[in-house]
């Protein structure tokens, strides 16, 4: 696919807001030459992507009917942040979307009404949202009690990860904002450990709503791996943890009452707990997709599902050891392992997509393993005490 002449500036000009914005967003957490170089990388793949690339062969569907539904919008009157004070038209998304998970469709509405009828218009601002994801990541991270520099590499090694380049520059799916979000309301239940205020609190329904209208169980997830972790949780949440409990029921009723019985029981009756069936879906949700048996759709995962597959034991240990050493990290641990359980119960949910909003807690557990459990492992073995690892450098917040 060559893009028309006219596409040539709307590309540029949209790189170049996207590149300025996730430095702008990065630079409370890295360097600025460091964003600025990552967001030039991650930039440039997805703009030499939109010019010679074909996404065509690599289409699932799903990122033709997000695209054609802000194609939908932006042929009409109306612009998008008076959408949803015309029922009318939420209704036609709503029937677009068969179903409540309109925001993504929105989304591409926005950015095509920004940007122009450009399939690359919501992928680029894809990119932006990894950015903010990392930004989050690099907060929560902190807020679970891990070394400044330990978070500085999560934030760098999940910004260049294959899987998050992957499906952040190429494909137009929703797995980013998903993802994104993630990230944004576990760190706001990481910071009631601090403290219960009305702007956490708030923050935790304002983004749990938004999961309602584009992946609603993830709120599910979010405030299931909350309260286990939370059962054995001191300061704040201790004294609180009787109105914590209560306002987790208040939110499960409206997920109840919003998404409705019949979805619900769908569900439920798609659930496989057979405990062959159990052990077969861990395997396979934490190694899809399978370099060897790719689909012609998935083929450009053949570089990240390789890596994926070398670098997931090492992962998995690092989580174990984020675990043990990190009582504030395991809210994160219990969410991915919340995640990979659920997910193994449904034989038809276990494609790379759901375990891609997960990614950032095996990004976490490399990086945790590197710089912790390595270095103390040869230590031991030569019978000194270990050394930090190399650090990026210094800066100071504006």
């Amino acid at each position: 696919m060559t893009l028309n002449e006219s596409a040539m500036l709307p590309l540029c000009w949209t790189a170049a807001a996207v590149i300025l914005l996730g430095v702008l967003v990065l630079r409370g957490v890295l360097p600025v030459r460091v964003a600025l170089g990552i967001m030039l990388v991650k930039v440039g793949i997805a703009v030499a992507f939109a010019l010679f690339g074909d996404p065509e062969p690599w289409g699932l569907l799903d990122d033709v009917k997000y695209f054609r539904q802000g194609l939908e919008f932006v042929t009409r009157d109306g612009n998008p942040f008076t959408f949803f004070l015309d029922s009318e038209r939420v209704f036609r998304l709503v029937a677009m979307s068969e179903g409540l998970h309109v925001l993504y469709g929105w989304y591409n509405y926005l950015m095509q009404w920004l940007v122009g009828p450009y399939y690359f218009a919501p992928v680029l601002g894809n990119v932006f949202m990894t950015a903010v994801g990392a930004a989050g990541l690099h907060r929560l991270v902190l807020e679970a009690g891990a070394p400044r520099e330990e978070a500085r590499w999560t934030t760098v090694a999940f910004l260049l990860y294959w899987d998050v380049i992957a499906w952040s520059s190429f494909i137009n799916v929703k797995d980013n904002m998903v993802l994104m979000l993630t990230i944004l309301l576990l760190l706001a239940y990481a910071r009631l450990a601090h403290g219960i205020t009305r702007g956490r609190v708030l923050a935790i329904v304002a983004i749990s709503a938004l999961f309602i209208v584009l992946r609603f169980y993830v709120g599910v997830l979010a405030l299931s791996a909350f309260v286990l972790t939370s059962a054995s949780a001191r300061g704040a949440i201790a004294r609180h943890r009787w109105r914590l409990l209560a306002l987790g029921v208040v939110l499960g009723g409206v997920l109840y009452a919003v998404v409705g019985r019949g979805l619900l029981a769908l569900a439920w009756s798609k659930l496989d707990v057979e405990p062959g069936s159990m052990l077969f879906g861990v395997v396979r949700i934490l190694l899809t997709p399978q370099p060897w048996s790719l689909e012609s759709n998935y083929e450009y995962l053949l570089i990240p599902s390789t890596l994926h597959a070398l670098a997931l034991v090492p992962a998995l240990a690092g989580i174990s050891s984020l675990w043990r050493r990190l009582p504030g990290a395991r809210l994160v641990v219990a969410y991915y392992a919340l995640v990979v359980l659920v997910f193994a119960s449904f034989p038809w949910q276990q494609g790379p997509r759901h375990r891609y909003q997960a990614v950032f807690v095996l990004v976490w557990g490399l990086v945790h393993l590197v710089r912790e459990v390595l270095p103390a492992v040869v230590a031991w073995s030569r019978g000194a005490t270990p050394s930090a690892v190399g650090a990026l450098p210094e800066h100071r917040t504006p």
